[in-house]
């Protein structure tokens, strides 16, 4: 993570003087969700429904913020994540912001991480619980067809 601050003033001192405080902090800030998204709330059930990225299969020329629940009725069972494509490989074999997916084991991004995946796997991922949030990040050299996934219901370990 990288800031740049530039300060210009003149060569007059007789004005007021100014201090700045800077500090990190690892305190998630969930930014605006995009327009090409679709329903951020979805019913997972024991027949498998499915899941794409922005533009999926086509090319998306914008970048994407998106933020998915996936949530099951019944307490007992949990999420199911399947992908079924993908087409996305991290810039220079690091996971950053040029297209990314968080996969979170409850109904928030302040949930604990199941997976980040930015590369050509294909997980298959489960929630512990009745819920599972998705979080995707693309950025503006996004060029690729994205990731379709199936996810559902289920009551079962994963094989």
């Amino acid at each position: 993570m990288l800031m740049k601050l530039v300060f210009k003033s003149s060569n007059d001192t007789s004005g007021m003087v100014f201090r700045l405080r800077v500090s990190h902090t690892s305190r998630k800030v969930i930014p605006h969700q995009s327009n090409n998204c679709g329903p951020q709330f979805r019913n997972a059930t024991a027949r498998p429904k499915f899941l794409s990225s922005p533009g999926y299969p086509v090319i998306s020329p914008y970048p994407d913020f998106c933020i998915w629940k996936l949530t099951v009725s019944d307490p007992k069972m949990m999420v199911r994540i399947v992908v079924i494509d993908s087409d996305f490989v991290p810039f220079m074999a690091v996971c950053d912001i040029s297209y990314i997916v968080n996969f979170y084991n409850g109904p928030s991004i302040f949930n604990d991480t199941i997976f980040t995946w930015c590369g050509e796997s294909k997980p298959n991922l489960q929630s512990t619980g009745s819920a599972m949030t998705i979080q995707f990040i693309s950025g503006f050299w996004y060029s690729l067809k994205g990731f379709r996934l199936k996810y559902f219901a289920t009551n079962g370990n994963i094989t």
